[in-house]
């Protein structure tokens, strides 16, 4: 985001909209999520949900997206975007991202509930097949680990993931797929200085 901010342009542009980050529709979790507010019943049939979506979406690639609420919220980060609805999460992020890798799998560092509120630390494996974000594949497939944090709010009424946040290390992932982003933001800014 800062980069774009900057105007240095390194990735192409998604086309979803970019910096947006709304607060989740619901009350739960504020102040923050509190074990003493929260039914105990809730907690594990949250984080059942999610690694459910994340198993299912995320690693084998269905498009069904049964975990998502159809008036679903990703925010996804600069370059991939916000998207609204199952559509735009099946069309614009997810399925460029099942495309683009294979032999997916998560290495989870944290995961954790607390009530309808759950998060996620860890990684993104995939062999790098396809293009991703305009980077296309090597000409001998690499291994990509990306680094990957999600925040779910969970609709109690539908049980259906309604708001995601996502943040991804987009520069680590470019450069394990041979692109350095900030080498080419120092050209760039070289060059900018250089005309002024």
């Amino acid at each position: 985001g800062i980069m774009v901010q900057s105007g240095h342009r390194l990735l192409p542009a998604p086309d979803l909209p970019e910096g947006l980050l709304y607060p989740p529709r619901s009350m739960a979790g504020l102040p923050a999520p509190m074990s003493s507010y929260v039914d105990p019943i809730v907690t594990p049939r949250s984080l059942a949900l999610v690694r459910r979506a994340l198993k299912v979406d995320w690693i084998e690639g269905s498009q069904q997206l049964e975990a998502w609420s159809e008036d679903l919220a990703f925010f996804g980060p600069w370059g991939i975007g916000m998207a609204r609805g199952k559509e735009q999460l099946r069309r614009s992020i997810l399925g460029p991202l099942v495309a683009a890798f294979s032999n997916r799998s998560f290495s989870v560092d944290s995961m954790l509930c607390e009530g309808t509120i759950c998060g996620m630390y860890g990684h993104l494996n995939g062999l790098h097949v396809a293009p991703w974000l305009g980077q296309p594949p090597a000409p001998v497939q690499k291994a990509v680990r990306i680094r990957i944090s999600l925040h779910f709010n969970i609709d109690e009424v539908a049980w259906k993931i309604l708001d995601a946040y996502c943040l991804m290390d987009i520069p680590g992932a470019m450069r394990q797929m041979g692109r350095d982003l900030f080498a080419e933001l120092e050209t760039s800014n070289r060059a900018v200085v250089q005309y002024i």
